[in-house]
This record gives structure tokens, C-alpha cells and sequence, in this order.
């Protein structure tokens, strides 16, 4: 939560968890007394600023006050319909904050100008939980402590500095496990030089933070130190030519990873814009890094490009690109030597609105100290076009791509570290690498805060030729969220690989609101010789058919889907819609979709996925609304197994004069093959402002 309140200060949400039956009754009585007396106590009023005109050491105006009073309760009963036992799971949290702020300068605005906010509470918490018999109890009683302090020194200067120092804490609900509460110190100095001729830049910045298991037991605490030094400059010859240096030093401490990074990095870039009009540019970019510690990094790297704009129709840029790199690994395998160079072309040219055509060309070459040499040659065709007809607009491409790639050489570990993916019901995350090393496979949060488990917030299938990585529904991974993939491979050599790829689309939209659209995708793959190990040869070709239709506030869509595939055949079809409308003061809205996979493989895997959300939200009176929502889910999968789930909140939102106050109330319950889940979540929040 930001500490820095202002006058405008609405209670902000919370992430819910599960409601705890347990909490005690006289910490509950009394903040309910609390609030009743604080409610009943005069409003106050802020200290306007002051309107002497003598000189103060300091100046503090526009000061503020508030109170916060939230009480979080929830909890999670798990009903195991094997014998591996029942789970339950209770989390109580009451806290306490009093918040102070001010705006102020020293002697002058112009010298020293700031903001700060402070915090200051307490915070008691209880934690039970019961997993395979074994029952744990713990509870605490902790001190709240925020700050944000903002300043900015000599701001009307050339040579102005801005200092920061904040301190905030968030907590994340996890299903059957405690909250994560996330401590975050950092400061910040930045000074700079507003000369237009050299306008230059320094920074410097450290940032801390303790991801602490909300009264976890066993579970260790993490935390990420990360400070770094950055510097740039920039020096203009003219508008039309300019110089770039940049230089950065950072150190990244990750525990209990035990990931230790030093890096440092140095560039120089130079642009250079010529011709008659200065239509033409070349940009040119030196790159160094050394990376040490866990993971050592040593990279060279250089880049031409120049663009061409011959006339106002037709334009071209021309690429070259060289990288050394030294990369080593995790595991203690050997470091990656890799000496990678590429060079490409491109012409664009535009036929009035309507019609855009691209050819382009890429050689790469990549060699690896292990003796493997990849060599790729690429070439490329794109055509764009749109046509306004009697009907609306007509939207046509059409792509065509042939890339010849010739491995020789020895084999190569490589570490791929930080693959982003994201899972979108029902859909797996596919991966056709054939040589994954799944011991070394890791998913972790995007904001690297936590580590998934498999078997609990994700199953694995290896077919052999590709690996499927499905998302749990009672885990930790939310749908359409992005992790991050790490995990060792194996690049081979000595084959031949041809890959042709053709992409189309064609989309008319119609006046009156509907859609009709068709997609190709085609991909043929020759692999020399046939019998060549270590890379997955797949042919593609892809049709999908789709119609949506939009009038005002409602959408209706339908799509098709048949993927023939050498690797994952499978036919989809979806279908769904939305709608919201305003019904008096208040608004509702009401979103379904649903989905059938049914996938062609030895498996014949058939997925089916129908979910519905919905909410209304109704202000009773200017100062008084309620705010509800429900979102209901049916899975059938004939490997996965089936599972239902529905979840349902509602919330009340009161404000009169200086308090407001917030009342959340969710539950939800889900069901599978293993387990029944039952969770709840109260919140209370108390806000008053003098």
C-alpha cells in the first residue's frame, strides 16, 4: 500500500484470501469499539499554509492525518476425496496505521521543495493450520513502519536533484498457505544537467526487498538487494548528429537462491540523420557487458543500421549485427562460447493506402566453442492490404518465409533462463524442444517472487516430441498469467534443415457491426538426413474461420479452428460473448465463453471449458454503493480430469464527511477428481481522515 495519503484517499483494494472462523473475539469487539468512539469525535481540519511572507528554516503546508483500521480474515477447507487427507487453513491479520503527511520547502521552493509521508501502526496476526494431521498454530504481534519522502533540490536550476525514500508493504494471499508479505526500501538519487548541448545524467539507486511467509512455518524468506549506478550523456553536434555514452554498474543479491549477479555495462551509441531533407539515418551502437557472480556473462556487441527513405513511397534499412559472448551455467556445465553474426535487408514500398509490400533477406551464422555451427539464410515476402468497399473495410496480408538452416559440428548445452510463457485456459504451454533436460526445468512468478511446484500448481507431459505444461486450477498460477521458464537444452548438429512458412488473413468488417475473418497458417519442414536426431520436424497447416459481431455494448463471437499437425493436431471451437449496460445509477455486466479442444494425437485428449462472469455495481446514494460479482467454472478433460468451481464476493463502500469505511465479503468453492475446496475471505476497512 502507498503510504503517501492525499486528500482524495480512497481505500484501496485488497487481495482476498480466505475468511479465518477463529479470530479472537475481544482483539474483533474492540476495534469495533474503536471505530464507534473514533466516529463520534469531531472533524479536524488541515493546516492551511502560511501566508507570512517571512523567511522559514522550514515550511510544512497542506498537512494531513488519517486513521486506518482493516481487519483480514480468511480460510481454506480442503476435502481430499483420496487418502492423502484433508487440509484446513485459517489466517487472521489486525492492523492499525496511522498516517501523517505534508507538503513543505526549505527557506524556498526552489532550494528544497518535498512531500513526505509517514506510517506508523501495529499489527497482529494468528495463523492455524492442519495439513495430513499435523496442526500448526502460531501468532505475532508486529510494528508497522512507511515512509515516502520525495524532494527535489535547486529544481529550477540546469542542475536539479531529486531524492526519493520509500518504504512500503503488500501482502499476497496464497491458497493454503499464509499471506506473502512483501517489504519494499528504496532510495534514490538522481542529479541532473539540463545543458542542451550536453544534457547529462546520474543515478543512483538501491533497492530492497524481504518477501517474508506470512507466519509460514518452515517456509524460508526471501529478499532481492539490488543497487545500481547509472550514468548518461549525450552530446548534439546538431539536431541531426548525435553521441551517446551510457555506462551502468549494478549488483543483484537474490536469497535463498543464493543468486549473486555484479554487472557492468558500457555503450556508445551515435545517430546520424543525412540526405537533402535528413530523411536518411544511420545508427550506430558499441555494447560491452560483464556480468559476475552465479551466472557469468562476458558480450560484445555491434550494430549497423542504416535507413533509407528513397521517396515517400518506398523506403529501405539495411542491418548488421556481431556479438562474442561468453555465457556460463547454472549447473556447472561448460561456459557458452558463441561468436554470432547476421546481416539483413529490407525494402518497403506503399502503394497509395491501400497496399504494402516488404521483401527482406537475413544471413546469420552462429559458431559455439564446442565446434557446432549453425548457418541460417532467410528470405521473405509481406504483403498489407485495406480497401474501403459498399459494405466498410476489407483487411488482407499475406506472408511468405523460407529459412535453409545446416548444423555441423559437436553438440551444445545451453542454458535458457527466463522464457517467458503465458497460460490461457484451457490451453497448455506447448514446448517442441525434444531436448529439455525436465530435471533442470523451473517455473517461477514474472516478478520472480516465488517458485511453482510441480504437482501443485502444474503437471508436465512428455511426449516425446513436445512437452505439455498444463496449469492446476486450485495452484497458485492464475489464468492468463505470464511465468518464466529456465531450464537446460541440448543443441545438436550435423543436419540440414529447410523450413518454408505461409501466413494469411482476410477480415471484412461490416458497417453495422459484424466481423467475418479466415486465417492460414502453413509450415513444411525437410530434415537431411531423415534419420537426423535432435530436432522435432513438424508440418503445419492451420485454418481458422471466425465471426464477431458488436452492437453498442454487447459482443458475440464464434471461432474455428483446425490445426493438422505432425506433432499437436487438434480441432477448437469457441464461442462467447459479453455484455454491460447501465440500468439507472447502476451498471452490470455479464461476460461468457466456451471452449472445446479435442486433440488428434495417440492420446485423444478432449478438453471442454465454459466459464461465466458477471457483476452489478449500484451506487445507493452518492455516498453509499454495493459492489457485486460472481464467476462460475466447468472444466471436462479427459486427462486432467473435470473439475467445477464457483466464486462469489460482494462489497460495500460507505463515506460521510472525513470517514469511509469498506465491507468485503468472498466465497468460493471448487471441486475436482481429488479434492473439494471451500474458501472464504472477510475484509474490514476503517478509514478516518482529521
Amino acid at each position: 500500500m502507498n503510504p503517501a495519503p492525499s486528500t482524495n484517499h480512497r481505500i484501496t483494494p485488497v487481495q482476498t484470501g480466505f475468511v479465518s472462523q477463529t479470530y479472537p473475539i475481544n482483539r474483533a469487539a474492540g476495534a469495533m469499539m474503536t471505530i464507534v468512539t473514533l466516529m463520534l469525535l469531531p472533524t479536524g481540519c488541515r493546516t492551511p499554509p502560511s501566508r507570512t511572507n517571512a523567511i522559514k528554516p522550514i515550511a510544512l503546508h497542506n498537512m494531513r492525518t488519517e486513521l486506518e483500521l482493516t481487519l483480514r480474515q480468511r480460510s481454506d477447507q480442503r476435502n481430499s476425496k483420496l487418502p492423502t487427507g484433508d487440509e484446513s487453513f485459517d489466517e487472521s491479520v489486525f492492523q492499525q496505521r496511522l498516517r501523517f503527511g505534508a507538503d513543505g520547502y526549505v527557506y524556498h521552493p526552489n532550494l528544497l521543495d518535498f512531500s513526505l509521508a509517514m506510517v506508523g501502526g501495529l499489527q497482529q496476526s494468528e495463523f492455524d493450520q492442519n495439513r495430513d494431521g499435523r496442526i500448526q498454530n502460531s501468532s505475532a504481534d508486529d510494528t508497522l513502519e512507511e515512509f515516502d519522502l520525495r524532494a527535489s533540490l535547486f529544481k529550477n536550476k540546469d542542475f536539479p536533484v531529486t531524492l526519493t525514500a520509500i518504504r512500503s508493504r503488500t501482502f499476497d494471499p496464497r491458497p493454503f498457505r499464509s499471506s506473502l508479505e512483501t517489504t519494499t526500501t528504496s532510495f534514490d538519487f538522481t542529479w541532473q544537467y539540463t545543458n542542451p548541448k550536453i544534457p547529462t545524467l546520474l543515478q543512483i539507486s538501491n533497492t530492497n526487498i524481504d518477501f517474508n511467509p506470512f507466519l509460514g512455518a518452515g517456509e524460508r524468506p526471501g529478499s532481492r538487494e539490488n543497487t545500481v549506478v547509472r550514468f548518461e550523456t549525450k552530446y548534439l553536434f546538431s539536431e541531426n548528429n548525435i553521441l551517446y555514452l551510457k555506462a551502468s554498474s549494478e549488483k543483484l543479491l537474490e536469497l535463498p537462491l543464493d543468486l549473486q549477479y555484479n554487472t557492468d555495462q558500457f555503450s556508445i551509441e551515435h545517430r546520424l540523420d543525412f540526405g537533402s531533407d535528413k530523411q536518411h539515418r544511420l545508427d550506430s551502437t558499441m555494447r560491452y557487458m560483464e556480468q559476475q557472480g552465479s551466472f557469468a556473462i562476458e558480450r560484445l556487441e555491434w550494430w549497423e543500421t542504416l535507413r533509407l527513405q528513397h521517396t515517400d513511397r518506398l523506403r529501405s534499412w539495411y542491418v548488421f549485427n556481431f556479438i562474442d559472448r561468453t555465457q556460463g551455467n547454472l549447473s556447472g556445465a561448460q561456459p557458452v562460447q558463441e561468436t554470432n553474426y547476421s546481416i539483413s535487408a529490407s525494402i518497403e514500398h506503399r502503394l497509395y493506402e491501400s497496399l504494402t509490400s516488404r521483401i527482406s533477406g537475413r544471413y546469420q551464422n552462429q559458431e559455439f566453442g564446442s565446434g557446432l555451427n549453425i548457418n541460417r539464410q532467410t528470405i521473405g515476402a509481406y504483403f498489407d492490404y485495406q480497401k474501403k468497399n459498399r459494405w466498410g473495410m476489407l483487411r488482407s496480408n499475406y506472408s511468405v518465409q523460407l529459412e535453409l538452416q545446416k548444423r555441423t559440428g559437436g553438440d551444445q548445452i545451453i542454458a535458457m533462463t527466463d522464457e517467458p510463457h503465458t497460460f490461457r485456459d484451457p490451453d497448455p504451454i506447448i514446448i517442441t524442444d525434444p531436448n529439455i533436460n525436465l530435471a533442470t526445468l523451473t517455473i517461477m512468478r514474472e516478478d520472480r517472487t516465488e517458485t511453482f511446484v510441480r504437482g501443485r500448481d502444474f503437471r508436465i507431459q512428455n511426449f516425446g516430441n513436445r512437452i505439455e505444461i498444463d496449469r492446476i486450477p486450485t495452484g497458485r498460477i492464475r489464468d492468463e498469467e505470464t511465468v518464466l521458464l529456465s531450464y537446460q537444452s541440448t543443441l545438436v548438429g550435423d543436419f540440414d534443415l529447410n523450413t518454408i512458412q505461409h501466413r494469411f488473413g482476410i477480415r471484412q468488417d461490416f458497417d453495422f457491426g459484424l466481423s467475418i475473418y479466415y486465417r492460414l497458417y502453413q509450415q513444411n519442414q525437410t530434415l537431411t538426413p531423415p534419420s537426423a536426431m535432435g530436432t522435432s520436424v513438424e508440418d503445419i497447416t492451420s485454418h481458422i474461420l471466425g465471426a464477431e459481431y458488436r452492437k453498442d455494448r454487447f459482443r458475440l463471437f464464434a471461432e474455428i479452428e483446425d490445426h493438422n499437425s505432425t506433432i499437436s493436431p487438434f480441432e477448437s471451437f469457441r464461442i462467447g460473448g459479453d455484455y454491460s449496460r447501465n440500468i439507472g445509477k447502476a451498471t452490470a455486466s455479464i461476460s461468457s465463453v466456451w471452449s472445446d479442444i479435442t486433440f488428434r494425437d495417440q492420446l485423444a485428449r478432449k478438453i471442454t471449458l465454459w466459464t461465466v462472469d458477471g457483476r452489478y455495481r449500484h451506487p445507493i446514494t452518492r455516498k453509499f454503493n454495493i459492489n457485486t460479482g460472481f464467476a462460475y467454472r466447468n472444466e471436462r478433460d479427459s486427462i486432467g480430469g473435470d473439475n467445477e468451481g464457483i466464486n462469489f464476493d460482494v462489497s460495500t463502500e460507505w463515506s460521510f464527511r472525513t470517514t469511509e469505511i469498506k465491507l468485503t465479503y468472498e466465497y468460493g468453492v471448487f471441486n475436482n477428481a481429488f479434492a473439494e475446496d471451500q474458501s472464504q475471505t472477510l475484509l474490514v476497512q476503517f478509514v478516518r481522515r482529521f
